[in-house]
């Protein structure tokens, strides 16, 4: 189910949105730019490793967990996680505000990031890429937009067709795949080491985004109306 629009109608414009998606851009570009050689040390040094994070935990530790944000492994890598940020991302910034938004969306990270961290400490696989942050911001949407629907190209084979799925439906099975993923990714720790997908940080990161977004709202003078 690939998303290709949403139904809010956004009043602001979401700098903070678009500058988050420069940045990703310009930082994988500088990938691009150096040697093979040289691409594992630049995803070493501005990723997170687990082991490192919890045998050597420090400020350099805790800057790599924010760095890694923007780091990203492949094309199709930054291309995805960019594509959802740009479709859910407007709305929650126009609805909750810029700072808001920047501050949910590396709160989000940084604690998806860490939840990772605790459940597999001891791998060695850089942690890198935007999705704990990114499911923040989809478990934000979840909560401020519970009748908006998102516009879906599915695909099943031959079967093509593009259809208006509630978010609540899309954004719910979306949760659901990465908490049953992150559950089956237990037995691929104990038995072949880290998996390649960070399933944690995605469902950390989905809570922690629904919950922020839950709290900036009531803090707000209940003038606010879902939509």
């Amino acid at each position: 189910m690939f998303p290709l629009k949403d139904s809010v109608t956004i009043t602001t414009l979401p700098v903070i949105t678009w500058i988050i998606v420069i940045l990703n851009v310009l930082c994988f570009g500088a990938e691009l730019l150096l040697p093979s050689e040289k691409l594992n040390d630049f995803v070493t040094a501005f990723g997170v490793v687990p082991l490192s994070f919890v045998s050597h935990f420090g400020l350099v530790q805790l800057g790599k967990v924010v760095s890694s944000l923007f780091v990203h492994a492949g094309v199709l890598h930054i291309a995805g996680n960019m594509w959802f940020l740009w479709i859910f991302g407007d709305g929650v910034e126009d609805k909750i505000g810029s700072g808001k938004y920047l501050l949910l969306y590396l709160g989000s990270g940084i604690l998806a990031s860490i939840v990772q961290i605790i459940v597999d400490p001891h791998s060695q696989l850089p942690m890198v890429g935007a999705s704990g942050a990114i499911s923040g911001v989809l478990g934000a949407y979840f909560y401020l937009f519970p009748r908006a629907t998102v516009s879906t190209f599915l695909l099943a084979g031959f079967f093509t067709r593009v259809v208006e799925i509630p978010e609540s439906v899309y954004l719910g099975f979306w949760f659901m795949i990465q908490l049953i993923s992150g559950f089956s990714s237990l037995v691929g720790i104990s038995e072949q080491g880290a998996p390649p997908v960070a399933f944690w940080a995605h469902t950390a990161g989905f809570i922690v985004g629904l919950l922020c977004a839950k709290t900036m709202v009531e803090k707000k003078s209940g003038e606010i109306s879902l939509s």
